[in-house]
């Protein structure tokens, strides 16, 4: 029995004893005579236990709510009146977690099934997790179903909403994974954000006239769900063979998963793929994308699994958040001159995809952006673009990249974990920030064209051209204030550029040229048919140190492996089992471990036994976890993607969110 409940049925027992007219609820009652009361007065309000069957609820007579409920409770048959004050409506946290409830019967003078926001509290709502209950009638007297209302109410099969509701709050039927019928009223008008999301037995949904707004992801991860009808008279929503789309056809809105189509033709009329329209369809192998077409949203097509390969037209000019994610299949994709903008994990984990240009028309590739395609073996990036945000971290495959010299700015994190520097090769403009960024970070460079075969046919041919460590002062933020001269081999000798020993940058990046103490010329022979003696001109400075005030060159970032649904870790090779399970979070679309396992990391206790660390503290009434170490205190708050480190908040990347589920926290 959570805590909230113990608390109100002791107060309830307490109060009862002593006061002397009062008695103890039966907890059954002969038809003939009245169901006896107690009441509980507080500070705040009179509140009159109720007996059912398997426990009791509580009625809030002043408020008109059910406020709470005995987590023992079987079955709900909820009057009209209490002591002669109108039952009105459902509490917020009302039934949440009545494990054994399996039936509930609401009166006719309810007005309000209440829910809690999921930015305030994740998995709270009036029936929220009540595992057990199969039937519920919604009367015709309700207006509104709030926020999570009925969230992970996994044994409930059908759900009738009146004409008398005008809207369903986010997440309301999140995760009813039992339902397979949905009745909306005509007169239903909203459906929030996430409303039915992975209601996985949910086979076909029809949208009546009335509505006027559908939220995001309403209907993803429905695995089986095949079909959304949208009434003919809707003013503001159609269908077509199953599809939803806005009522001119002009954004195609969702895809069903349970179509199995494995080839989209997207009609002529349509302007914008929305938000996670395709996300999940497994089966998708192609996809033809018209030349209306001006923008692709956030995870328009993320985990879809089976496409191979796509041709984007020249008409679209935006790439959402996550658009390919994890199209792990995709091994070409053709992006347009017209697109401007290409947000953040827009390719990320597309593990098959081998080669990649970017347009000059797009500024900066984002954080992400191609993060962890594992088989990226080149890159092209066009004149234009001028910043490289932490975009290829994870690409291990990668051998070349063009740079042009439009770059002004690169991440020290851009290529981090990405290959053996003896392998990967940066095609620069001689004296650009690209060529001094990559020297100064141990890059090997080139100043000729990318080879356009992967290896040599005769023996005369050449290698490209390379540098070796050059300079002889710091770096600085300008590249126009760098002196560096690089130093290259005339044939196919090649030499490795090294890492600064000191001096030099930290993880920002940038520069034009190399804190390296030495400078070297090396010459080989001018034929490639006769072997002669490299000739070697060395001379030793004293670099000076760096006098930009960044941080130094951080240290080995371990190697962390986590799969979706399972509760092991993997952190350099070794597995450990986490207090729970990990998960993907949809809104930030970024995957969520337990704070607690977390907590241990950071604080260096027994790792191998995380549930039992003493590293984290837990505030249920703010809803906030507290991680210490040392002299470092960090806290969590529930639903907020801030964190406050000694007093200083920042906001966690990718728009993560901390969110409690199953009784933990996630970060």
């Amino acid at each position: 029995m959570k805590f909230k409940k113990v608390t109100s049925f002791i107060l309830s027992l307490i109060m009862a004893v002593s006061s002397l007219n009062m008695c103890l609820a039966k907890t059954q009652a002969d038809d003939s005579s009245e169901i006896e009361t107690v009441d509980v007065i507080t500070s705040e309000s009179a509140v009159v236990v109720y007996p059912v069957t398997g426990g009791n609820i509580y009625f809030n007579s002043s408020s008109g709510e059910i406020v709470n409920a005995d987590g023992g409770i079987i079955e709900a048959n909820i009057p009209s009146s209490i002591n002669g004050h109108t039952v009105t409506a459902i509490g917020c946290y009302a039934f949440e977690d009545c494990a054994k409830l399996t039936t509930v019967k609401l009166p006719n003078t309810i007005t309000e099934i209440k829910g809690v926001s999921m930015h305030s509290a994740m998995g709270i709502g009036a029936f929220s997790s009540c595992s057990a209950l199969t039937s519920i009638n919604i009367p015709d007297s309700v207006t509104s179903i709030g926020e999570q209302a009925f969230f992970n109410c996994g044994a409930l099969t059908s759900i009738n909403i009146p004409g008398s509701v005008t809207s369903i709050g986010d997440y309301a039927f999140n995760n009813c994974s039992s339902l397979t019928s949905i009745n909306i009223s005509d007169g239903v008008t909203s459906i929030g954000d996430y409303a039915f999301e992975d209601c996985s037995s949910l086979t076909s949904i029809n949208i009546p006239g009335s509505v006027t707004s559908i939220g995001d992801s309403a209907f993803s991860y429905c695995s089986t769900l095949t079909t959304i009808n949208v009434d003919e008279n809707n003013k503001n929503y159609s269908s077509l063979d199953g599809v939803l789309y806005n009522k001119d056809k002009t954004t195609l809105i969702r895809v069903p998963i349970g179509k199995d189509i494995k080839e989209f033709t997207i009609p002529s009329s349509v302007t914008s793929i929305g938000d996670s329209a395709f996300s999940y369809c497994s089966a998708l192998t192609s996809i033809n994308i018209p030349n209306s077409v001006t923008s692709i949203g956030d995870s328009a097509f993320s985990y879809c699994s089976s496409l191979t390969s796509i041709s984007i037209p020249n008409s679209v000019r935006t790439i959402e958040n996550s658009a390919f994610s994890y199209c792990r299949a995709l091994t070409n994709i053709n992006i347009p001159i017209s697109v401007r903008r290409i947000e953040k994990e827009a390719f990320s984990n597309c593990s098959s995809l081998t080669s990649i240009t970017i347009p000059g028309g797009v500024a900066s590739i984002e954080t992400g952006t191609f993060r962890y395609c594992s088989a990226l073996t080149s890159i092209n990036i066009s004149d234009g673009v001028t910043s490289i945000d932490r975009a290829f971290y994870g690409c291990s495959a990668l051998t070349s990249i063009v740079i042009p010299g439009s770059v002004t700015s690169i991440d020290y994190y851009a290529f981090y974990d990405s290959c053996d520097k003896e392998k990967l090769t940066f095609y620069v403009k001689l004296g650009s920030y690209a060529d001094g960024w990559a020297i100064k970070n141990g890059w090997k460079v080139s100043y000729d064209a990318p080879p356009t075969t992967t290896a040599p046919t005769t023996e005369t041919s050449t290698q490209p051209t390379t540098t070796t460590v050059t300079s002889t002062q710091s770096i600085t933020e300008k590249p126009t204030e760098t002196t560096t001269k690089a130093v290259v081999t005339e044939t196919g000798t090649e030499t490795t550029t090294k890492k600064p020993a000191s001096g030099g940058r930290g993880p920002s990046g940038g520069g034009g040229g190399s804190s390296a103490a030495a400078k070297t010329t090396t010459k080989a022979a001018e034929t490639t048919t006769a072997k002669a003696e490299p000739k070697t001109e060395a001379t030793t400075a004293k670099a000076e140190p760096s006098t930009t005030g960044k941080e130094a060159t951080p240290n080995t970032i371990p190697e962390v492996k986590v799969a979706i649904g399972k509760d092991v870790i993997s952190i350099d090779g070794k597995d450990y089992k986490m207090d729970a399970s990990a998960y993907i979070q949809s809104e930030s679309n970024s995957t969520l471990v337990p704070l607690r396992f977390v907590a241990v990391v950071l604080s260096g206790d027994d790792i191998e036994n995380a549930d039992n660390s003493k590293a984290i503290a837990w505030d249920a009434a703010a809803k906030q976890a507290t991680v210490t170490k040392d002299n470092m205190k960090a806290v969590f708050a529930a639903g907020s993607n801030i964190v406050e480190v000694n007093g200083v908040k920042t906001a966690m990347e990718n728009g993560v969110k901390a969110e409690i589920k199953d009784g933990r926290m996630y970060v």
